[in-house]
């Protein structure tokens, strides 16, 4: 399959002109085809998939409230996994302030075979920010896909297989984390996570601003730091089970 069939999905606001047009420009210069999509904008509050979003549930288990732009984000992704299971393909999902490596056509390719051939489900394209405990499950052809211990934050670039998408809308029936945080607690989709190394995305933090709001600017009761901590302690003895779980789905993989 050509670099042209792949199916590339860059999430934009409609208003977010000067984004598009520096997405527009990138692609061109990589030679790749690509499609916006038009994501939700938290901050106007117009959209059906924002009835999802819990603030309460949100406060209790994240220890802080939210801001607009977090349920718009976690909305837009979700758009773009029913794009994976509406098309019943793997699609690459990346959001408008992303940078591509210059080798990112022949990794797109790469990551999409790994899905199609190998069932990887989900594997973050980011670079990492910080180097997180993973485990090295797949080597070939000078990339090397790890599996995440302990999943790194942010959503600036994966690619997704309608299966996992399916997984991830069937847990999405409410809104109460932001969505790199619900991707970080396997238990809650019960689905692995991958990462493509070299990883030929980042976000180009230095010279784009962001669109969400301060998310420290409105302190919480103090009650909330408890059941943060609370939520905290059940994540990490769940994700610690599903941990083992995955550790033997690899073992089982290394010897076929």
């Amino acid at each position: 399959m050509s670099v042209s069939h792949l199916n590339i999905w860059v999430i934009t606001l409609e208003n977010a002109l000067e984004r598009q047009q520096r997405i527009e420009r990138i692609f061109q210069h990589h030679n790749l085809d690509f499609n916006f999509l038009y994501g939700v904008d938290g901050r106007l509050g117009e959209h059906e998939l924002l009835k999802k979003f819990n603030p309460h549930a949100f406060l209790r288990k994240h220890g802080r409230y939210s801001v607009p732009g977090e349920a718009g984000c976690y909305a837009s992704h979700y758009l773009a996994w029913q794009k994976a299971v509406e098309l019943d393909e793997p699609v690459i999902v990346l959001e408008d302030d992303c940078v591509l490596s210059d080798d990112a056509s022949e990794a797109f390719q790469q990551a999409h075979r790994l899905v199609c051939e190998q069932g990887f489900g989900f594997i973050r394209l980011e670079r990492d920010k910080v180097k997180k405990p993973a485990k090295l499950v797949c080597e070939e052809s000078g990339f090397e896909v790890f599996r995440f211990y302990k999943i790194q934050q942010s959503m600036t670039g994966y690619i997704i297989s309608p299966e996992v998408a399916k997984a991830f809308i069937a847990a999405s029936e409410r809104f109460v984390l932001p969505v790199d945080y619900f991707i970080r607690h396997m238990y809650l989709h019960k689905q692995p996570i991958y990462v493509l190394r070299p990883s030929p995305v980042w976000a180009d933090d230095a010279n784009i601003a962001t669109t969400m709001d301060n998310r420290r600017a409105r302190k919480a009761p103090l009650i909330f730091k408890f059941t943060r901590h609370a939520f905290r302690m059940k994540s990490m003895l769940l994700n610690g089970i599903w941990n083992i779980r995955f550790l033997l789905r690899d073992i089982q993989r290394d010897k076929v």
